[in-house]
């Protein structure tokens, strides 16, 4: 890769400058838009896939990953838009950018546009070029409740347009490199992974066999729990808990319970795979507290998500918070459960408790349910030296999932830079790529 020269202003502000020689495209006069229909069908049953935003998952996309389809009577009689092979998918709302090419005829929902492109524009390259202006899209959707772009907004995109020998070598050179990338992602991904079951495996260890493998076993009698020390025992929540408690939400037309706050109000979004609960909602202050609109919590609290997609996930609070309905948090007797053993025990029980939750509009775990749960309890200088084992070693693996995933994130940066600087001729790419 050289630097190529000359350069000319492409007067667009997300592509900066593109060779002399290269023509600037308005995107409608030289591909045609598909818009699909804004009606579902309701018999998802034929053999032409019906695509959703979660069948894209790579450059092509060939079918539903869900199996959904239509047919060619379910096309006629609703005038569905059929996306020829060859049209490059991109989203109009949600998220915006997100594209990949039709290797067959196909059907959407309105996530998508499709992009028909003209003799004058190559498809792969069509395709890396709408990722490069993903950020611009973004930032010009309109929308006060979900952002979307119109067809409109698509055809008066203005895009480098260099010839169709240079556009098939880019794209050729791009497939290479960014499959090259995406391999080195994935090996990092599944580093993760493993890292992230070691953990879980490590947390199960510790807080249903302790910590000495000589140790008499006897049988728990719950399940999931398997056999447990001989001096342990299996006790229902209730009985080893000081409190259960869900939370609320201050009516938020009111400022008062907002202003000059500073005590965390935790929901389902603080919760994630560490222990420890991540940013709050928003914060909340004393007069809220006062005026019972909010119920606190003490540091070290075992909080849960017992409404909504993520019900059974697990933190522990840091500090004294709050949380919304869709959270009980427990406060376990420090006579009895040490609560950093007590918060593990929980972590290791998040698929556990997702099972138990019912289902009905949404999965819900009540309180009554989440107070039955059997948790072990071990000797207090035990279930602290479990602990104090627990964070030293997930410390170290947690280090190393970091800078994983901060390494990822970098490659991810370095690959849209190397899209954008080739589709806009910031390096020269030789035409014998295309070969």
């Amino acid at each position: 890769m050289t630097e190529r020269s000359p350069l000319r202003d492409s007067k667009l502000s997300w592509a900066g400058a593109m060779p002399e020689g290269w023509d600037l495209l308005r995107l409608g006069s030289v591909a045609r838009m598909l818009v699909p229909m804004r009606d579902k069908p309701t018999d998802l049953e034929g053999a032409i896939p019906w695509i959703r935003i979660e069948d894209i998952a790579g450059k092509y996309v060939y079918e539903s990953t869900s199996s959904q389809g239509v047919s060619p009577e379910t096309i006629r009689r609703m005038n569905l838009k059929v996306f020829p092979v060859g049209t490059v998918l991109c989203t109009c709302s949600c998220s915006m950018g997100a594209t990949a090419i039709a290797a067959r005829p196909l059907v959407t929902n309105q996530t998508f546009i499709g992009i028909v492109p003209s003799p004058r524009l190559v498809p792969d390259y069509l395709f890396y070029l709408m990722q490069a202006s993903s950020e611009h899209l973004a930032a010009h959707a309109t929308g006060a409740i979900q952002q979307y772009l119109s067809r409109s907004d698509f055809e008066q995109l203005r895009l480098p347009g260099p010839p169709i020998s240079v556009q098939r070598a880019i794209a050729a050179f791009l497939d290479r490199k960014t499959a090259a990338i995406d391999a080195l992602i994935a090996k990092k991904e599944r580093l993760i992974e493993l890292l992230q079951e070691k953990r879980q495996a490590l947390i199960t260890q510790a807080v249903t066999k302790g910590l000495d493998p000589d140790v008499p076993m006897k049988e728990s009698g719950v399940d999931w729990l398997g056999r447990i020390p001989a001096h342990w025992r299996t006790v229902p929540v209730r009985f080893v808990s000081l409190t259960i408690q869900t939370g609320t939400t201050p009516p938020t037309d009111q400022p008062t319970y907002f202003e000059d706050a500073d005590i965390p109000w935790y929901g389902p979004g603080s919760f994630g795979p560490a222990l420890e609960v991540g940013e709050p909602t928003r914060f909340v202050n004393q007069v809220a507290i006062r005026d019972g609109k909010v119920k606190p919590l003490p540091s070290g609290t075992v909080a849960v998500v017992t409404i909504g997609a993520t019900v059974g996930r697990v933190a522990m609070l840091k500090r004294l918070g709050t949380t919304n309905q869709q959270v009980t948090g427990i406060v376990f007797n420090p006579r009895i459960v040490h609560e950093r053993f007590a918060g593990f025990q929980f972590k290791r029980l998040e698929s556990v408790l997702r099972g138990l939750a019912s289902v009905t509009t949404l999965p819900i775990l009540d309180q009554a349910e989440l107070a039955s749960v059997p948790v072990v309890v071990a000797p207090l200088p035990e279930q602290a030296a479990i602990a104090e084992r627990l964070d030293s070693e997930l410390q170290r693996i947690d280090i190393v999932i970091s800078k994983q995933a901060e390494s990822i994130a970098r490659i991810h940066d370095f690959r849209q830079t190397l899209i954008s600087a080739a589709v806009t001729g910031k390096i020269e790419v030789p035409t014998e790529e295309a070969a």
